[in-house]
């Protein structure tokens, strides 16, 4: 109940109290402090707002700032996840500098400033709710195309499948392929898509919902890969894209 309604409902209380005394019904003092007194007017539940959200997260003494990468005011980070992102920053961010940044694709809730602390002093608090990637390099604020279903890759040897709404391509160092791929499904432990490669045939895709590191960079997502592609194996990480996440709000 904000200010107003509360002056609103003293008013009225007030109103009742001379209109009994003019018909001379007196209200003890020990009834209307008694059970059927109003109860006190209680803070109004923050107002929450679910997005998927890309940024930098800045990290230092008493600062833990997140930055969209669509810009506008830059948000205090917090929530559930909190610890693990600061440790995930940690690991992360070389360690050179007092205040660096990371990059993060989260689900997250976007609210009002904490109420005490360093936080204070921004627009709102970003409260992850879910993390699909986190990285030091290899990702920016431009690299995830509105169109882009799951994007998966690994290393030693490099190859990388990317699947859009248009199109799908398997690429490794020696050659870029376009594969005609299906629908991505989920099912009980992620998601799975079947397709055809013109070069060798049949082609299988299983994203398993367990946390993958990049073995080179470190970087996260919240898939992990597995490729079959013509009596072949890769094996690395994947993350969702818009149009291919279904957790995203």
């Amino acid at each position: 109940m904000n200010r107003g309604s509360v002056r609103r409902v003293a008013w009225f209380a007030a109103v009742a109290l001379v209109s009994g005394s003019c018909a001379g019904d007196s209200v003890p003092q020990d009834e209307a402090e008694g059970p059927g007194a109003a109860a006190p007017a209680e803070a109004e539940a923050p107002v929450l707002s679910r997005v998927r959200i890309t940024g930098g997260l800045l990290v230092g003494e008493n600062i833990q700032e997140f930055q969209p990468c669509a810009g506008g005011p830059a948000y205090w980070l917090d929530g559930p996840l909190t610890p693990d992102v600061l440790e995930l920053h940690a690991e992360l961010a070389p360690g050179v500098e007092p205040f660096e940044t990371i990059f993060l694709d989260v689900v997250a809730d976007l609210g009002p400033p904490p109420a005490v602390g360093p936080g204070t002093t921004y627009e709102g608090s970003v409260l992850v709710q879910r993390l699909r990637r986190a990285a030091f390099e290899g990702w920016g604020c431009d690299d995830m195309a509105a169109d882009l279903v799951v994007e998966a890759s690994g290393t030693e040897p490099f190859w990388q499948l990317r699947i859009t709404e248009a199109d799908a391509v398997f690429t490794t160092p020696e050659s870029s392929v376009a594969l005609d791929m299906g629908e991505l499904r989920s099912d009980f432990e992620g998601f799975l898509a079947q397709g055809s490669d013109p070069e060798v045939g049949n082609v299988f895709l299983t994203l398993t919902e367990v946390v993958c590191r990049n073995a080179m960079s470190g970087a996260l997502t919240h898939l992990t890969a597995r490729l079959e592609r013509g009596g072949r194996v890769y094996e690395g990480c994947a993350f969702l894209g818009p149009s291919g996440d279904p957790d995203a709000l």
